[in-house]
Parts: C-alpha cells; sequence; structure tokens
C-alpha cells in the first residue's frame, strides 16, 4: 500500500512546484503586454517609478490583460537593445513615450492605429494637430503631449536696452526703437537682436567701434535646433523628393536661405549668433547660451523650459514664432506611444493604451511634462507650469504655438538616416566653427553626397 501512495506523493509535490510557480506570475491565464521604455523621456528614476505604478494600477483595473515594463538599463545603446529583441523573436508591443527622431530607427515597424481609431473616440484631440500624426504608414502614434516652439527671451536684456519684449500673441506688431510698429518676423528678429549683442564695451553690432573679437552678450542662438530645424521655420520640407520611384536629395530653397542667414549671423559685418566655440565653451555657454545668461533670445521647444532653463524664474518669458514671408512655420517635437507589427497582441496593446491616455494622463503630465493633446487636460497643465513658474507670464503663447506644426515635421524619417545626417551635422559643424567657406558650394556637395546614399539599394 505504500508503494501504491508514493507515486500519488510525487504527483502532488509536482504538482504543488508548479502551481507556485504559476502563482508567482501573477498574471497567470492574462495576455501578457510588455512595455518598453528607454528613449530619453521615462527612463529618468522618478519617469520609472511613476510607470511601475501606472502598471500596477492597469493590473488591478481588469483581469484580461499583465502588463509589464521592459525597462533598457541606463547609459545603454537603446536602440540596439530593441533591435536585438525584436530580432530574436522576443519583441516589447509597446514602445514609448517616443519622439519622431528615434523612432525612425523602427521605420516600416510600427502598427498603423487608424483602424483601432476607428473604435476609439478621437474628438477630443486637438484638431489643429491631427494631421501632423498622419504619415505614409499611416497613424503609428498614440501621442501622449506635444512640445511646441517659442521664442524664450531674457527680459532684463530687453528692459536695459530699452526694447520692448517680442509679441506675446501671434499677429501683434513689434514696437521698434522709433515707435514704428512692424511684423514680427524673422527680418525683425534679427535687428532686434543686433540691437542686443555687445561686446565687453557694452556697443551694439549696429555700432562702428564695436569690438566682435570681445563680444560678451549675444542677441539670438537657435538652442537644440539642427539645419534642418533652422530651414523649418521657414516652412516644413524634407532633404529629398521621391521622382518616378527615385529618391532624389534635395535642399529646399527656403531652407538654403535660412542657413544663409545663420552663417551671416555669425560670420556677416553685424554678428548676432555666436559661434561654435562660444556655444560649447563650457564656462561660456556648454551648448545652452541662453541658460548661461549670455544670450537674449533662442527659439526651442516647450521641453527646454523642465530641462534646460535654470535661471532665476523672474528674468525670462516666452513670446510667439517669427513670420517668414508673412506666415509662421512652426515647429512642434511630440512624445508618443507605438505598437510594433511584431507585438503578439496588439489588440491588447491598445487596450493599455486607452488606458494610459484615460485618467493617468495628469500622472503622467506631473512627471513627464508636455502640452497633453486631450484639451480638456491643458488647464491642469497650465495651472501646474504657473505654480511652476509664477515669473512667466505667457503660458497662452504655448498652446496657441501648437497650432503651427511642421508637417512633415523635421525629424520625419530620411532613407538611409545613419549615414545621411551626420553629413547635415557636418555642414552645420563647418557653418559654425568656419568663416570661409562657399556655402553654396558646400550645400552642392551635401546634395551630391545625399545623392550617393539614396542611391543604395
Amino acid at each position: 500500500m505504500k508503494r501504491s501512495l508514493y507515486p500519488m506523493l510525487v504527483l502532488l509535490v509536482i504538482g504543488s512546484v508548479l502551481l507556485s510557480a504559476c502563482g508567482a506570475f501573477e498574471g497567470y491565464g492574462r495576455t501578457k503586454v510588455t512595455w518598453f521604455i528607454g528613449f530619453g523621456l521615462g527612463a529618468q528614476p522618478d519617469h520609472i517609478t511613476l510607470e511601475k505604478e501606472l502598471a500596477d494600477e492597469f493590473n488591478r483595473s481588469q483581469d484580461k490583460i499583465w502588463l509589464v515594463l521592459d525597462i533598457a538599463p541606463a547609459n545603454s545603446d537603446v536602440t540596439k537593445l530593441l533591435k536585438d529583441e525584436i530580432a530574436s523573436g522576443n519583441s516589447p508591443d509597446i514602445v514609448g513615450p517616443i519622439g519622431w527622431g528615434r523612432a525612425n530607427a523602427f521605420y516600416g515597424e510600427w502598427v498603423d492605429l487608424n483602424p483601432y481609431f476607428e473604435q476609439y473616440d478621437t474628438s477630443n484631440f486637438d484638431p489643429k494637430l491631427a494631421p501632423f500624426f498622419e504619415t505614409e504608414e499611416g497613424n503609428v502614434s498614440m501621442p501622449y503631449a506635444v512640445f511646441p516652439a517659442m521664442v524664450y527671451y531674457n527680459k532684463a536684456m530687453f528692459d536695459k536696452a530699452g526694447l520692448a519684449y517680442p509679441p506675446a500673441k501671434y499677429g501683434e506688431k513689434y514696437k521698434m526703437p522709433d515707435g514704428t510698429q512692424v511684423e514680427w518676423s524673422w527680418e525683425t528678429l534679427s535687428q532686434i537682436a543686433k540691437l542686443l549683442t555687445l561686446d565687453k564695451n557694452g556697443k551694439n553690432t549696429t555700432e562702428s567701434d564695436f569690438d566682435r573679437e570681445n563680444i560678451v552678450q549675444y542677441g539670438y542662438y537657435p538652442t537644440f535646433q539642427d539645419l534642418p530645424k533652422i530651414g523649418t521655420f521657414r516652412g516644413a520640407d524634407r532633404l529629398y523628393e521621391q521622382k518616378d520611384g527615385k529618391t532624389v536629395a534635395r535642399i529646399p530653397a527656403h531652407w538654403a536661405e535660412a542657413w544663409h542667414w545663420y552663417f551671416d549671423g555669425i560670420w556677416g559685418d553685424q554678428p548676432f549668433i555666436p559661434k561654435g566655440p562660444v556655444v560649447y565653451d563650457q564656462n561660456k555657454s556648454n551648448g545652452n547660451p541662453f541658460n548661461y545668461g549670455i544670450l537674449a533670445m533662442t527659439v526651442t521647444q516647450l521641453w527646454y523650459s523642465s530641462c534646460c532653463v535654470f535661471l532665476p524664474e523672474d528674468s525670462w518669458d516666452m513670446a510667439a514664432l517669427p513670420s517668414y514671408q508673412g506666415q509662421v512655420h512652426g515647429r512642434v517635437d511630440v512624445d508618443a506611444f507605438r505598437i510594433l507589427k511584431s507585438s503578439k497582441n496588439p489588440d491588447a496593446s491598445f487596450e493599455v493604451l486607452k488606458y494610459l491616455m484615460g485618467p493617468t494622463t495628469k500622472k503622467m503630465m506631473d512627471t513627464y511634462g508636455g502640452l497633453p493633446i486631450r484639451p480638456e487636460s491643458q488647464k491642469v497643465f497650465f495651472d501646474l507650469q504657473k505654480e511652476k513658474f509664477p515669473g512667466v507670464k505667457n503660458w497662452d503663447v504655448v498652446q496657441a504655438s501648437a497650432s503651427y506644426p511642421d508637417i512633415p515635421s523635421a525629424e520625419a524619417y530620411t532613407p538611409h538616416a545613419d549615414e545621411a545626417y551626420p553629413l547635415v551635422l557636418q555642414l552645420g559643424h563647418l557653418i559654425a566653427t568656419e568663416k570661409s567657406p562657399d556655402l553654396d558650394v558646400e550645400i552642392e556637395k551635401l546634395v551630391a553626397n545625399l545623392q550617393n546614399i539614396f542611391d543604395k539599394k
């Protein structure tokens, strides 16, 4: 009898072990959805704390799906890590938050969400931004928040020069020193920037005895904006076009004009933009001259307020973007969630995205920052900003600037971007550091080199 009980005891032990193992996975019996995190926003310690909290809340909210986090290790090559996971057959389902540029490394691998949106109410997404998310791949983003560009300006520098602040509203005129009212254009910005560029003796760049070798204050710099982004402020476009099935390299004429303006602002007779060596001098600017108090104006995106400007809160404010040929051309960055085509559970993944875009939006807004895509959440965002930056008054310009998205985005997909984009960055470095190049010749070289890359099969 003892012998007959032995097999039963073995089975009971094995069963107990198996049940224990299953119990260790609280999501046993649910559809597993993996959320990959690590592309910049979302990877900071306080962000990870939030994301763990969101995953726990979602898992408690229902009994069909189990959300788990896949957090890239700090200082890892996140793009390579995700590519390796996909190639190994161990692909995550959701990726985010992620912006345009980082997502381009996985071009063609994102699920088009339009079929899901047909059964999901997107009417409370900001309608001005809806076209911004449509691409040749479809709509591959569940946008969480956007980061429009504005002018950031140093109030004290304007006050000391006796100059009017840039307009806080689009369509408003700028009051020149002689009292005339003019359009707030890139030409006007240039004129004001020259008056705000000072040498060690307090002379501005328009004065005949201005000492350009000893500039202590500059009028303007496009903070964290590369050449395509500088061009985009005069009109959204691409580095290429499709002709007869072929990818043809090109530099849009208005981009080339913007690059010439940038070059002249550094090296021309009346400079008002700092040279590269000044921008990257760790003691003078460290890549961020506005924050170091040597710059009167910059144009950059909303994330700059949270990450990169630590001047006294009452010393700076924001203003409307300048116009070009009578029209405003903006720049909008986005952080979004996406679903990979390699996901084994795209339907369940979309259910997670719906949850993240629901009541949890405020928690993400508190931690991630950014202007929420949902208008009903925007008031909460602005209340938080006013509390955080009580000295900054012109928050309305943020919402207004979101009405000028760059379509296509300045960070839109470019073929062979890993080879093409460094060439563009090289030209930007050349402009910032050398006075001698013939810029038209360099642009022609860039187009030729880009074409060689695009011709690769």
